[in-house]
């Protein structure tokens, strides 16, 4: 047990001596036919002018980035020349096309249309990869300028500048290497006997120290004389580091600083150090403990604190009275008024806190103090912030508690608040558990309210995840969950370092970061440590650029050459498709995120993006005839968007009925019909009306059926109506004249009117229909009816002899007859008004 405890203490020394001679990193990454790659036996490499990488292999060209591979050979019908796919070599030639080997011929593939060309009499020279030989291995600096080789044999090696060639990894070699390309972003490609290799070498940025046991780092401290103490919550340890960054010791919960590996029995939440040189602890869930020194400050006296609303202590703060104000989870605030005494009195909330709220600010995390004695405590429940006063006062101060309010928009943007920090001006800065970082905006900060400005993902901010946050240099800096994120509270510009930044998956802790004596930042993970320096806290240099990799028409796969326009022309019924892009960054360890626009041709002033996360593909639907501006962009691998926008101009052709001869035509055809429309309603309506007056013309020519005329009748020689012939004129008389001289016959018919008129009687239909637009019996019952109505106005004969002398033979249906044409009876009509 005593030989395990002292490994794991060695362990930990090792791990903590950041400084020491850590080797080099590169991540390998192995890609064969399972990745995609067209055929395991690969022949060369290249890499184009825009970034791409591509392999000659026995069945094709391939071409990689950073997503898929994608193969090109020849196809039936293509136009190609190629009798087979075994490429035996890829160069980039100075046009910026591919150069290619197919046995014994030469071909260029243009990359401006995707096509085998064949060349004759070209030369197989260009930039491709390096062989690498028994006696010639293939050397490659990185970027900190260590010297890597790859031999033949599959042996990676690293020198550093000044050392030794070492074995990199276990001393396990790849495969045997045949070809080696360094990329422009400083990867080294490797062509092996059935395989690619990918080898990166990351910037190294500070250091991950992993504490062996998985735990978490709860708080980190740093006392006068420059040591700094991290205590870890599952082992219950608080280890001691000397400005040197050597491990001084583990204290015992005796109080002694011991060398073996020594658990103080209990998590240790939050240390202090007051103005007499006490140190103080807090526990959870042992409460409050102070340590005074003794015997050269490898051993101290520690008393055990009671009097607490709760022993689950998470900060202490001295105010400039000497008191001391104790953060609990579960007791609110309380304060100590004489840290110095034997027993200290404890003034807890609501019984010594008068004013302290009684329903919220139980659980608190984090205290801070300003230079102008306010506190500010960061609760679950919201922002709890109260003016200090001096003496016996303490019992009367006043609290306001700020929480996040649904209706106003300036108010605090979660009520569960994680810590409280000033920057370099004295503006606070809150950090939440799920609403970012927020800043007090009001100058009061006692006042009843107080208004935040808040920095979120709404405002652009990666994460709303804000474990903590402090000042750094003239920005801030914020601990999300799983990333850091540096933003300038002035702007709202920000940094985001993740994963690609740490080389290594972090997962940060609630503990507030401390800066180091030796400069450096420490940082409490859920599993160790994480160590950087500030100036290593910078944006990456590199930005990738955006190759469009394919596109889809109407679900039909298009040509790659995409990547070469920089206009593409959609047919009249091409109207969705679906644009794929990659951001070539080979190094990135972490996918990168996306977003597109669509905008109108030339309007580029106000560009709302499109955030499509991980997906690097965009489809875009129905798209009206036109011309539009498609815009893509990434971010790099730390997750900060970049300046490497990528433009694409799409035309929409219309269709026929879309342009504007065809809606000129259409407008004409348009007023074409509704003039036709007007005129063959003028013509039937002009046609009614000559039809009724035929009709009325010749009605008049019947007597009043009293003896006399109507109307005089004009010349048998001059027609009524001058649209009608002489001959029809004629025949209509000789109707007229047979229907006045038989009205008062009731057997009376069409037969008869034709004999008279001496046609046919489907000819006297067509006809009187032509001209009057009545059939016969309809011209015969309207005789009737103007008869009638003369001798109802005019005579007091009565109404049946009315009916008789009319032509009806029954009374009763002349009179519904009358009604029905009239609207009214005949004794109506008689006795009242005859209009109409």
């Amino acid at each position: 047990m005593r030989f395990i405890t002292l490994v794991l203490s060695l362990s930990l020394s090792l791990l903590s001596a950041v400084y020491a001679v850590a080797t080099p990193i590169c991540h390998i990454q192995r890609y064969d036919e399972n990745d995609g790659l067209t055929q395991w036996h690969v022949t060369q490499m290249a890499q184009d002018s825009q970034g791409m990488m591509w392999f000659s292999t026995w069945n094709g060209l391939c071409r990689f980035d950073g997503y898929e591979f994608r193969g090109f050979k020849g196809r039936v019908g293509d136009g190609s020349r190629l009798a087979t796919d075994r490429m035996r070599s890829v160069w980039l030639c100075d046009d910026g096309n591919l150069g290619c080997r197919v046995d014994d011929d030469m071909y260029l593939f243009n990359l401006k249309r995707y096509r085998f060309e064949k060349i004759g009499g070209m030369q197989s020279r260009g930039r491709n990869a390096t062989a690498v030989k028994e006696n010639r291995p293939y050397r490659h600096r990185d970027g900190v300028g260590n010297l890597w080789t790859m031999y033949y044999d599959g042996r990676l090696t690293y020198t550093p500048r000044g050392g030794k060639e070492t074995p990199y990894g276990d001393g396990k070699s790849l495969e045997a290497a045949r070809f080696c390309l360094s990329d422009k972003q400083g990867n080294l490609w490797v062509a092996a006997t059935s395989c690619i290799y990918k080898i990166c070498f990351p910037r190294q940025n500070g250091n991950v120290v992993r504490n062996g046991n998985g735990a978490e780092v709860k708080t980190v401290f740093v006392d006068r004389d420059k040591r700094y103490w991290i205590a870890t919550k599952e082992d219950e340890t608080v280890r001691i580091f000397d400005r040197s960054n050597r491990l001084v010791g583990y204290l015992a919960p005796d109080g002694r600083i011991v060398a073996g590996y020594t658990k103080f029995r209990c998590p240790i939440y939050c240390i202090t150090q007051t103005r007499d040189g006490s140190i103080w602890l807090g526990s959870k869930p042992r409460g409050l403990f102070r340590l005074t020194g003794c015997h050269g400050m490898q051993a101290y006296r520690i008393d055990k604190i009671g009097g607490l609303g709760s022993d689950n202590v998470y900060d202490i703060k001295e105010d400039r009275w000497g008191r001391l104000w104790i953060a609990t989870l579960g007791g609110g605030v309380c304060c100590v008024e004489n840290p110095r005494a034997e027993r200290p009195v404890v003034v807890k909330p609501f019984s010594g806190l008068r004013n302290y709220p009684r329903t919220l600010a139980k659980k608190v995390r984090m205290i801070h103090l300003t230079k102008d004695n306010v506190m500010l405590c960061a609760t679950t429940d919201g922002l709890l912030v109260a003016k200090l006063v001096a003496g016996n006062g303490v019992r009367n101060m006043v609290f306001h508690c700020h929480t996040r309010e649904a209706n106003r928009k300036d108010a605090l943007s979660c009520s569960a608040v994680m810590n409280v920090a000033e920057d370099y001006r004295g503006r606070i800065f809150v950090s939440t558990e799920s609403g970012g970082v927020n800043m007090i905006q009001t100058g009061n900060l006692t006042a009843d309210k107080l208004s935040f400005r808040h920095y979120d993902e709404a405002n652009g901010m990666p994460t709303d995840v804000a474990l903590s946050v402090v000042g750094f240099s003239r920005k801030m800096l914020m601990v999300g969950s799983d990333r850091l994120v540096m933003f300038n509270p002035d702007n709202g510009d920000y940094l985001s370092f993740g994963k690609n930044f740490f080389q290594s998956e972090c997962r940060f802790s609630e503990a507030i970061p401390v800066r180091l004596p030796d400069g450096r930042w420490l940082f409490g993970l859920q599993d160790g440590e994480y160590y950087v320096a500030p100036q290593q806290l910078r944006k990456s240099t590199f930005v990738p650029s955006i190759a469009l990799t394919g596109v889809s028409v109407q679900g039909v796969e298009g040509s790659c050459s995409v990547n070469a326009m920089d206009t593409l022309v959609l047919a009249s019924n091409e109207r969705s498709f679906t644009l794929r892009f990659a951001a070539l960054d080979y190094s990135a360890d972490v996918r990168l995120s996306y977003a597109f626009a669509l905008l109108d041709d030339g309007d580029e002033d106000d560009v709302k993006w499109n955030d499509i996360g991980h997906n690097h593909s965009a489809t875009l639907l129905d798209l009206e005839p036109g011309t539009y501006v498609v815009l893509v962009r990434s971010t790099n691998a730390d997750g900060a968007w970049v300046d490497n926008v990528r433009r694409l101009t799409i035309v929409v052709t219309p269709t026929f009925w879309e342009t504007t001869p065809a809606r000129v035509l259409l407008l004409l055809l348009l007023l074409a019909f509704f003039g036709s429309a007007v005129y063959t309603i003028i013509y039937i309506r002009r046609i009614k009306r000559q039809r009724r007056e035929a009709l009325d013309a010749y009605l008049n020519l019947l007597s009043n059926g009293t003896g006399g005329d109507a109307y005089e009748p004009a010349p048998a020689d001059t027609p009524l109506r001058p649209e009608l012939t002489p001959e029809d004129d004629i025949m209509m008389r000789r109707v007229s004249a047979f229907v006045d001289e038989h009205l008062g016959d009731a057997e009376i018919g069409v037969g008869d009117m034709a004999a008279a008129a001496a046609m046919s009687r489907s000819g006297l239909q067509r006809k009187m229909k032509q001209i009057m637009g009545v059939t016969p019996l309809d011209f015969l019952r309207e005789a009737r009816m103007k008869r009638a109505c003369h001798l109802l106005s005019s005579t007091d004969v009565p109404i049946s002899d009315v009916a008789y002398s009319c032509g009806y033979s029954d009374p009763k249906y002349f009179s519904r007859s009358f009604k029905a044409s009239k609207g009214k009876s005949p004794k109506e009509w008689r006795n009242g008004d005859a209009e109409g």
